[in-house]
């Protein structure tokens, strides 16, 4: 089962699930009109209602169990889980995420398991940037600009309206 999912305009989300509805990953796809939100099974719903309010304060917490894992390390989970709680607009080096995730000299291994993910937008890959530079991004660095000027953008009018 293959969902589209329109991501504010940036992207074209497709969310592909394997035959017992976990997620298995998301690709990125052309921005289109005609989009599919509503679909027979609670894992669709769950990943729909967690973009929609993927800027809320009120927002969905991504749930692992809902995703497919296997094959993946224990050390790509625990980077991703860590990852998973950075809040939007927040932008985290490798080597502080592999510090958080307690692997304190394993920057480049985090790296690897940024470009190695199934699932970009939900685990917030493009947050993670480089000591000096905004780092890679396996759908291109476009798209990663994008995605954290987004981001940016919605926080500047969020901390306006707190003022």
């Amino acid at each position: 089962m293959t969902i589209y999912y329109n991501f504010y305009d940036v992207a074209g989300l497709l969310l592909i699930f394997n035959k017992e509805n976990l997620l298995e990953r998301i690709d990125f796809a052309n921005i289109s009109e005609h989009f599919q939100q509503h679909v027979g099974h609670e894992n669709h719903e769950y990943f729909v209602r967690f973009f929609d309010n993927y800027f809320s304060k009120k927002g969905v917490e991504l749930d692992f169990s809902r995703l497919e894992t296997k094959g993946i390390s224990n050390f790509y989970l625990d980077i991703y889980k860590t990852l998973s709680k950075t809040e939007f607009g927040e932008k985290i080096t490798y080597k502080k995420l592999a510090e958080k995730a307690g692997y304190k000299n394993a920057f480049r291994a985090t790296g690897s398991a940024m470009a190695k993910n199934r699932w970009p937008v939900l685990i917030p890959c493009h947050r993670v940037v480089g000591h000096s530079s905004p780092g890679g991004y396996s759908s291109g660095i476009g798209l990663k600009l994008k995605l954290l000027d987004l981001e940016e953008r919605y926080k500047k009018v969020m901390n306006r309206r707190l003022d």
